[in-house]
């Protein structure tokens, strides 16, 4: 059974609540790990979705015409500022704006705002499944692209040797494949 946030469930019945009910089934999953990529406690985590939804509220009509593609991409969005947002107001700010700063950079290589939504829709993608890795080569894959750090400089933080962690990361994408072919797969 699918909690529906309080926000959701206080909106009077009919057709837009109706259409909140489904938006936030549909996109639950996307709304918490984008709110992860920002929160570290789950309480925080649920409070970004939280306020999203009535971000998400305030914005019904638009979000009615929109094609799933935007939608998507717009849902992704709110929660991203709504996080921005949260965390500016605790004492996690900090954290927050360098990673907003990290999400904001434009993606090199898209001629149009179309191409820069699917790219970056793809890359949340590989971002949520890197988050579902066993934490060891999530630390590493993290390491890696997040950081851009070499295999030796990964070695020395993790106590690994160069050649292991090589293995672990040709490892950790075997399972990013698997796991987003398969996902691609289910999704036709």
């Amino acid at each position: 059974m699918i909690l529906i946030p309080c926000s959701v469930q206080a909106m009077p019945e009919g057709g837009d609540k109706s259409y909140m009910e489904w938006l936030y089934c549909e996109y639950r999953r996307l709304m918490y790990a984008m709110a992860w990529k920002f929160a570290r406690e789950p309480e925080d985590a649920c409070d970004i979705v939280s306020e999203s939804c009535l971000r998400l509220i305030e914005k019904i009509q638009l979000l009615k015409t929109l094609e799933t593609p935007q939608l998507k991409s717009y849902v992704c969005m709110t929660v991203r500022n709504t996080a921005i947002t949260y965390l500016t107001r605790t004492d996690r700010g900090m954290i927050a704006m360098d990673l907003a700063s990290e999400d904001s950079l434009p993606i090199i290589g898209c001629e149009s705002p179309e191409e820069q939504i699917i790219l970056q829709d793809e890359l949340d993608r590989v971002w949520t499944a890197i988050s579902q890795l066993p934490d060891m080569e999530q630390s590493i894959m993290r390491m890696k692209y997040d950081l851009g750090l070499s295999h030796n400089e990964i070695a020395e933080r993790t106590g690994l040797s160069p050649n292991n962690v090589s293995k672990r990361i040709c490892r950790a994408r075997n399972h990013l494949k698997t796991r987003l072919y398969a996902a691609e797969k289910g999704s036709l």
